[in-house]
């Protein structure tokens, strides 16, 4: 019990910008954590040749959560489809760029890519090509890409749009320091 044993405690914790439940034993012989959080931190996880039944605080067994168990998600069921498989329906509000006065298109060499790069971004275009994300382009504008290997060893495709960034016209806003809008409520 947590609250008997001051060498144990309990709460929510950031970890890594994610939200985690952490029970802290400091005379425990080892640790767990969510296989949901390694890509967070750097650990591999490590396969244990016994089996552990892990309870948490309350006396609970711990069971993997699936996303049909988080309610938001059970209400809303038809926002978090399995697998995209179109574009979005067309809306009231469209998106847009606002640019700059008299900015003309940009257009930048693309980088060189590897062979197996090459074959995963044709294989990346075909997928969102046959999903309706993208379609054959005639445009003016054209930026690079490139590869970025993630944590499983696949490749993430990431678009470089630094040049049309430098002709777009800002529209963030600074969001309030809540203790400003605390002194505007009183």
């Amino acid at each position: 019990n947590p609250q008997q044993n001051p060498n144990v405690v309990a709460g929510t914790f950031l970890l890594n910008n994610h939200y985690a439940c952490i029970l802290f034993n400091s005379s425990a012989e080892k640790s767990f954590i969510s296989s949901a959080f390694t890509p967070f931190i750097d650990i591999a996880p490590t396969s244990l040749n016994t089996s552990y039944e892990v309870e948490l605080a309350d006396g609970k067994v711990a069971d993997e959560k699936k996303l049909d168990d988080i309610r938001v998600v059970r209400d809303f069921l038809e926002v978090f489809p399995d697998d995209l498989s179109g574009l979005p329906p067309v809306r009231e509000i469209e998106f847009r760029i606002d640019l700059i006065p008299g900015a003309l298109p940009v257009v930048k060499s693309p980088y060189r890519l590897a062979p197996s790069e090459m074959s995963e971004l044709s294989s990346q275009l075909k997928e969102l090509q046959e999903k309706g994300f993208i379609r054959p382009s005639h445009s003016p504008w054209g930026a690079p890409v490139l590869f970025v290997k993630k944590k499983d060893g696949a490749m993430r495709m990431c678009i470089d749009n630094g040049e049309l960034n430098k002709l777009t016209i800002k529209n963030r806003y600074p969001l309030p320091r809540i203790d400003d809008l605390f002194v505007q409520l009183q």
